[in-house]
């Protein structure tokens, strides 16, 4: 729910003052709120914590308008194909790696 309210936000102010400090913001803001999420000690920073991760996340918009902004038209097909495929082996990679890390 917060990425679906903080996406046109985030567009509009990285329209107005640049995509690169909103990525970093993004970035910096996703680490924090797993910070949160790891030593929580109650369910309502656990809540926070996600609030914070959707809100602050909501930076894939942005960096398909970042591959807009920076590449040629002849090659923009394959930068959002590597994007896709960067996000789609990140939800698949990325629990496995949790997984195996578990025990």
């Amino acid at each position: 729910m917060a990425q679906f309210i903080f996406s046109p936000i985030w567009g509009r102010l990285s329209d107005r003052e640049g995509r690169k400090k909103f990525l970093i913001l993004g970035l910096t803001g996703e680490f924090i709120s797993y910070l949160i999420y790891a030593f929580a000690t109650s369910l309502w920073l656990l809540f926070l914590a996600r609030i914070i991760s959707g809100a602050l996340t909501a930076n894939y918009p942005l960096l398909q308008a970042y591959v807009a902004d920076n590449v040629s038209e002849v090659e923009r097909g394959k930068a959002y194909g590597i994007l896709s495929a960067a996000l789609g082996s990140g939800f698949v990679v990325g629990p496995a790696i949790g997984g195996l890390l578990s025990s």
